[in-house]
């Protein structure tokens, strides 16, 4: 007969692979072959010839045992099967024979593992040990995205983290607003992802909650050129969240400007202008790219003489847009503030 140890790991590893309980007995020996190849290590060895601290499974009149790799240091009495089968063994009777206790026991014992890996922390969780928390690195002009952060955490991790991103290099005037740093964020749980982009300007820092976070800078720009951009992450809600902005911009446009996606996560829109005496207009278009309603930015009395235009909230069907430019040529900036 096998030992209860050995058909509780049978079960567990079938559980795990998503297999059901075949209907027949060949069905039955086929899988638990399957399991038996699976194992770390095992050989046959002679009933009369057991060790009685080592599992061993009966299988059709054969005796075999069990055994995973030894580390350094580490011997037959304290492999990692036998401690997985008896840690589930105790929880189980600490649990009174419920799973989900069980279950629970066992995830607080992996926790009480986790602050002895690291009983500095605070608020980081565990799997930070093994994240790329932040660098800073030069960045051309027009060219991809760098990755600059990336922490991957399991669904129980979820936390509020920071995000700061900034350039290190005093910005060159020389090139004036013709490169524009921005950060692209992707982040989410096991079951959700989001990916929004932002604007760097002088320096960005908000929060979000997630399992994961990865942090990519880049350059957008029409000249050649490059910047040392930097970002990182940290656990924890920022001292202080200031809104953070994407914003587009069109160059020297003349009439009407390409039908444009609106960011990710965009709430608000705000347009100005480099000559304020361009009348023009923004078309807020729907899904299918119809439009669904048109903000007018009427001429100003002079061309320095741009007033200040109060943020439209878009509405919730708003997926594009688009800039008619009713004057002679100008550039013009589209500025949407995020719900970050």
């Amino acid at each position: 007969m096998m030992s209860k140890q050995i058909i509780h790991a049978f079960v567990t590893w079938a559980r795990s692979r998503g297999l059901k309980k075949p209907s027949t007995k060949d069905g039955m020996d086929v899988m638990f072959a399957q399991f038996l190849a699976e194992q770390p290590y095992w050989s046959e060895v002679a009933e009369p010839a057991r060790d009685q601290t080592t599992p061993r499974i009966e299988w059709n009149g054969v005796f075999s045992e069990i055994r995973d790799p030894l580390r350094v240091g580490q011997s037959r009495e304290n492999d990692d099967f036998q401690a997985l089968v008896e840690d589930r063994e105790q929880a189980m009777a600490e649990g009174h024979g419920e799973d989900l206790a069980r279950d629970a026991i066992l995830t607080e014992k992996i926790r009480e593992e986790h602050g002895l890996k690291a009983p500095w922390v605070r608020t980081n969780p565990a799997s930070a040990l093994k994240a790329s928390l932040g660098s800073q690195l030069v960045v051309q002009a027009g060219g991809p995205v760098v990755e600059v952060a990336r922490w991957i955490g399991d669904d129980l991790e979820c936390h509020p983290i920071s995000i700061d991103a900034g350039y290190v290099e005093p910005f060159n005037a020389a090139l004036g607003t013709a490169l524009r740093p921005f950060g692209r964020l992707q982040f989410g749980t096991t079951g959700y992802a989001q990916s929004v982009d932002f604007d760097i300007t002088r320096g960005v820092q908000f929060s979000v909650s997630c399992a994961y976070a990865v942090l990519s800078v880049g350059i957008l720009g029409n000249v050649a050129g490059s910047m040392t951009l930097f970002g990182f992450l940290s656990f924890g809600l920022g001292r202080k969240n200031n809104p953070v902005y994407r914003t587009i911009v069109f160059d020297s446009l003349n009439g009407t400007s390409a039908v444009t996606a609106i960011p990710n996560m965009a709430k608000t829109l705000a347009l100005y202008r480099t000559d304020a005496t361009q009348h023009m207009e923004i078309a807020v278009l729907d899904p299918t790219q119809t439009a669904m309603y048109t903000i007018d930015r009427p001429a100003g009395a002079g061309a320095a003489q741009e007033t200040v235009m109060t943020p439209i909230p878009l509405a919730n069907e708003a997926a594009f847009f688009k800039i008619i430019n009713l004057g002679s040529a100008t550039s013009c900036w589209s500025i949407f503030e995020l719900g970050i």
